[in-house]
């Protein structure tokens, strides 16, 4: 089971990255259908499959907010640092 956030989590941050938000919505869906689709496969109740399901998905949005700002951080300008 950590091995799926730690996969989600690497995913939203090389999304943040390099992709912008359509990329992000598409991950979150099918993070959502594979995560339900494997809970349900492998018998987990529906109380536990919507619990992790959101936490795979708050996972994904919040190390794309991560990759974001390395992003920003990344391309900023030498002369940008000097002048604020």
């Amino acid at each position: 089971m950590a091995w799926s956030f730690l996969a989600v989590g690497a995913a939203g941050v090389l999304i943040g990255v390099r992709l912008r938000v359509p990329a992000l919505i598409v991950a979150s869906f099918i993070t959502i259908m594979v995560s339900v689709t494997a809970m349900q496969c492998l018998g987990f109740s529906d109380q536990r499959t919507f619990l992790t399901t959101l936490y795979l998905v708050l996972t994904l949005q919040a190390t794309y907010l991560i990759g974001v700002l390395f992003a920003t951080l990344l391309h900023r300008s030498p002369f940008d640092r000097h002048w604020r």
